[in-house]
């Protein structure tokens, strides 16, 4: 029992220590096992960090939201008793002992990451008296099958030792997706977990804690509200920001191709608001992994930035009329009566307005352009570029502002498309700007706000899935969209022909009508277009290969030449 209760990992005794279990939904690279010291009272932040500079602003928000809470970090490699700390285990160092000169917060290492030669061997022994007795509990008292698989991979890793060729692969099974990955089948195995060590607990006396570790799912809320709700063992429930294809991974050994997976960035918004929600749902703490969270949490507690995002939100929508919708119906009066609610939706808002200039904060985003619309006006047709050249100007008049840069141009039926397959600040960001007409990006507006108020329009054929949602997961923003299915097989390059035939777009082809051009080349100087604009002799032509009709050039034109292909 003592080998269950304490664990010595270097010169170190920690007592009662957590055990992580990640869920059988997780079909990525688990950490295995942790032990910490009196996990009551503890805020866990898994990642790996590359730079002292991200060290430092983690460390700090941390400990900044949570003053009375230790703070334990996993840095992904081990990093006690080394002569060689890695750099990033330094910075981390350095920030614990700067966020709380006086205590001795130490450093815990995972044993499912790459141990290096010089990694202690008494670490590992250590860690592996407290995984065998509760493999030896598990075969003599029955355990659900896929525990006791768990934790047989977990002996395998420990059995192979330090540095074998195989153990990254036995650590990449450790905690693997069940097949189908079905929710019933996820709650039932995460249900069967808690059984099982409230049974460890009751029998062998001990006092081990569940962090629930999930992966970003649609059908979040549901599986949490029904297997972490009401169960004391249950410390606290960590969320994934990785999306991965379903099925078991094998990581580019042995001739195995790494399947796509969609994570960091691509993820951000919509995994801030899940454990923002998930928070509402639960008592117990919800924390993010992978390196998102701390900036909504800064955001959630910082009202006073929010009050002034909010008469910017308010203002801009003085200067750009909602209008209709495509079927007709007016919805101006309703979106407005729902300007003043609650806090969180309003941040959404403010987050995508943010996308209009890239990488700015909310505020500074929302005030260039209003300055920019103020003096140039609301853009229409050839003013769009005007105006946006203005946001820009606007934007770097501020101290220290971000270099921007355009990526590539995407028409504006291609955005949303891009919002619900995965896409990064920057790509949707370039969609936004480089849309056709201020009219597109109040479109977009319009398209968004329903996508956030739950509504459904007519690009995207989703109603069913909508009409089939539960009240548990309806707070969820991907939900909106595709249901209580698994993200995964909506997300990344394996979503497109998943339903490509479900998305109306209707970009069409220009040319050039050389009767009514002046050869003034306005439309080959466009910095976003592709370079499908050329001189064939004494006529301007379109490549219709390297057109992605975004509709910039038709924008452009001041003298009508460049025409859509249907018009004549």
């Amino acid at each position: 029992m003592d080998n269950i209760t304490q664990i010595k990992i270097g010169r170190v005794s920690y007592k009662n220590p957590i055990f992580i279990a990640s869920t059988p939904a997780a079909d990525s690279t688990q950490k295995a096992l942790e032990a910490l010291e009196n996990g009551a009272g503890a805020v866990i932040l898994k990642t790996i960090l590359p730079t002292s500079s991200t060290a430092v602003r983690k460390g700090y928000s941390f400990a900044k939201l949570s003053p009375n809470k230790k703070t334990w970090f996993n840095t992904g490699s081990t990093a006690h008793e080394m002569d060689n700390t890695p750099a990033s285990v330094a910075a981390l160092l350095e920030t614990v002992h700067s966020a709380y000169p006086s205590g001795d917060i130490p450093i815990i290492p995972s044993i499912a990451t790459k141990y290096t030669t010089s990694a202690s061997e008494i670490d590992f022994e250590s860690i592996k008296s407290l995984v065998e007795p509760i493999a030896l509990f598990s075969g003599s008292h029955g355990v659900p099958i896929n525990i006791e698989l768990n934790l047989r991979y977990m002996i395998r890793v420990l059995e192979r030792g330090l540095c074998h060729e195989g153990y990254k692969n036995i650590a990449d099974e450790y905690f693997s997706v069940v097949e189908g990955g079905i929710t019933d089948t996820i709650i039932k195995n995460v249900c069967s977990a808690v059984v099982f060590f409230d049974k460890i607990n009751s029998e062998m006396g001990c006092q081990l804690g569940l962090i629930l570790k999930f992966p970003f799912r649609t059908d979040l809320g549901q599986i949490c509200l029904k297997t972490c709700r009401d169960q004391e063992i249950v410390k606290a429930v960590s969320v994934v920001n990785t999306i991965k294809s379903p099925g078991k991974l094998q990581w580019g050994t042995r001739g195995k191709t790494k399947l796509f997976q969609v994570s960091g960035s691509t993820l951000t918004e919509i995994a801030r608001y899940s454990v923002f929600q998930l928070n509402r749902l639960l008592d117990i703490p919800v924390i993010s992994s992978g390196g998102v969270g701390m900036e909504l949490q800064d955001d959630l507690l910082n009202f006073e930035a929010a009050a002034e995002s909010s008469w910017l939100l308010k203002e801009f929508k003085t200067l750009c009329e909602i209008g209709k919708h495509d079927d007709g119906k007016s919805y101006t009066a309703e979106i407005e009566s729902k300007s003043d609610c609650s806090f969180p939706k309003m941040r959404r808002l403010i987050s995508w307005l943010n996308k209009i200039v890239d990488g700015a904060d909310s505020a500074t985003a929302v005030d260039a352009s209003l300055k920019a619309i103020r003096e140039k006006g609301i853009p229409d047709n050839s003013q769009y570029l005007d105006t946006v050249t203005a946001i820009f100007e606007k934007y770097t008049e501020k101290e220290n502002a971000k270099n921007m840069s355009f990526k590539s141009i995407l028409a504006l039926e291609d955005i949303l498309d891009r919002i619900y397959i995965g896409s990064t600040a920057v790509q949707v960001g370039t969609a936004i700007l480089a849309s056709p007409g201020f009219s597109g990006v109040k479109r977009l507006c319009d398209l968004l706000q329903a996508f956030f108020e739950g509504e459904v329009f007519r690009e995207i054929v989703f109603q069913e899935s909508i009409d089939n949602l539960t009240s548990e997961n309806r707070d969820f923003v991907v939900d909106r969209i595709v249901g209580g299915v698994n993200l995964s097989n909506y997300i990344g390059l394996y979503a497109k022909e998943r339903y490509a035939d479900k998305i109306e777009l209707s970009r069409p082809s220009y040319e050039i009508d050389n009767d009514c051009c002046v050869r003034c080349k306005d439309c080959m100087k466009i910095p976003y277009c592709s370079g499908a604009i050329s001189l064939n002799g004494k006529d301007l032509v379109i490549d219709a290969h390297k057109c992605g009709r975004c509709g910039v050039c038709f924008q452009t034109c001041k003298y009508g030449a460049i025409v859509e292909m249907s018009d004549r």
